[in-house]
């Protein structure tokens, strides 16, 4: 079996993007709406 590693169209975007969500998750817990979050990330993007 071979592993298969994908490539994303903007891969060091989409890896940041998916970090800080992660890291939102760790810090603040699940449940939040989208709404919430996109005030969020503006706040742990910086």
């Amino acid at each position: 079996m071979s592993q298969r590693k994908e490539e994303f169209l903007h891969e060091e975007i989409t890896y940041k993007i998916v970090g800080i969500g992660m890291k939102i998750h760790r810090e603040l817990g699940p449940g939040f709406l989208e709404t919430q979050i996109a005030l969020i990330l503006r706040d742990f993007a910086d």
